[in-house]
């Protein structure tokens, strides 16, 4: 098998030997083998901002201290020493997961940095032990979820929060791609199946393929994840486009500065992807983490020429959904966060996006939870005000 996976604790790594240019090497932990690479020197306003920081973190000022070396940051935002030492004060606040993630982005620029890589064995153990603790408090609130949902299905505030959340669903993942289709005009298109007059035909065939592409979700979501199930998939997102929808890409395309691999590796790239999806490695993940991992894989992959964000989003909440988790939603206004934690999944390091997704199931059962504690009394009160969309009561079968 040709895919390579690294699996350290919960940091994972997929893909072909043969198209690793664009995808960086783990960091090697030997510093003594590794050449630092020859930095700028800093600019004196760097110099003096590091100066008056190091004297305010001296005092055990670290608010402030750490101000100033933000303010470094924004100057000089690759800066291995700055990044570092924003790490030593997130690991002297007690945040690990944040000075982890400051001394791995100090690594990306010099992989032979001996006190980042010091640092971030301790680090990233300690992160790893929050992970942890955070995924077995959001494990005892699906439970929770759970219990509630199986003695009261009929709650208004439940049903309510379902149907928006539906509506809500549709027109961010496909904002996210820059459709300009607003809130209101996705929802009447849903509940009316009309669009207001001059809508553009594009932007209303990628309503109406979500939506075809979520029916399909729910009706299978017990189903192994096999090449043809995302090709299904991506065929009903793809609705306005029957040329593309659930066809592989035959050319190379590009997305910003990274050459996703070229046509010709994608068929195996998928064929070993989708394998893996089954294997008792990947199974024995916990489902945020196998969500993360195959959300970003199909990214990677880039199997597709249009339509690949929205497929992998739906790909990784099928994985949640199968393992009773609600559906997730990744909003237009968290775009650059996304793509953030993405880009650096894309760089070997996948712990960020994982945290990016426990953050948004952790809101989402919050919020469930939530609309079944309220006043039982208001469970039938105006319920014919509330717009029951029979293809989301079956997206979350808890």
């Amino acid at each position: 098998m040709t895919i390579i996976v690294a699996c350290v604790s919960a940091r994972l790594e997929i893909c072909p030997r043969d198209v690793r240019t664009n995808y960086p090497q783990k960091i090697i932990t030997n510093p003594t083998r590794i050449p630092s690479p020859k930095l700028p020197e800093s600019s004196p306003e760097v110099t003096a901002l590091l100066s008056k920081a190091d004297k305010f973190i001296k005092q055990n000022k670290l608010k402030k201290g750490l101000e100033l070396l933000h303010q470094a940051q924004r100057i000089n935002p690759k800066d291995p020493e700055i990044l570092v030492r924003i790490g030593t004060v997130k690991v002297d606040q007690n945040e690990p997961e944040e000075a982890d993630r400051y001394l791995s982005k100090a690594l990306q620029q010099d992989p032979g940095h001996d006190l980042a890589l010091i640092m971030r064995e301790k680090t990233k153990e300690l992160a790893l032990r929050v992970d942890q603790a955070k995924l077995k408090t959001i494990d005892s609130s699906k439970e929770v979820l759970f219990e509630k949902f199986s003695s009261c299905h009929e709650n208004y505030d439940l049903t309510k929060t379902l149907n928006d959340d539906y509506y809500q669903f549709v027109y961010h993942t496909i904002a996210i791609e820059g459709n300009t289709l607003t809130f209101q005009q996705v929802r009447d298109v849903l509940i009316s199946g009309k669009a207001p007059l001059g809508t553009d035909v594009t932007e209303l065939a990628e309503v109406i393929g979500m939506e075809a592409a979520i029916r399909y979700v729910n009706r299978t979501v017990e189903f192994p994840i096999t090449e043809d199930h995302i090709l299904n998939m991506h065929r009903r997102v793809m609705s306005g486009d029957p040329d593309n929808g659930g066809e592989y890409r035959n050319h190379q395309v590009y997305v910003g500065s990274f050459s996703p691999p070229p046509p010709e590796a994608v068929p195996r790239m998928m064929e070993e992807f989708t394998k893996f999806l089954q294997s008792d490695r990947f199974q024995k993940l916990h489902p945020i983490r196998q969500s993360a991992l195959a959300h970003h894989t199909l990214t990677f992959i880039h199997p597709f020429v249009d339509g690949n964000g929205r497929t992998a989003r739906l790909l990784m909440n099928q994985i949640l959904l199968k393992a009773d988790f609600p559906y997730i939603n990744i909003k237009v206004n968290d775009r650059l966060e996304y793509y953030r934690v993405l880009d650096e999944a894309s760089k070997g390091d996948i712990l960020e996006f994982e945290r990016f997704l426990m953050e948004r199931v952790d809101g989402t059962l919050s919020r469930y939870i939530k609309s079944m504690n309220d006043d039982p009394s208001r469970i039938h009160r105006e319920s014919t005000k509330v717009h029951t969309d029979p293809s989301y009561r079956d997206v979350i079968e808890l």
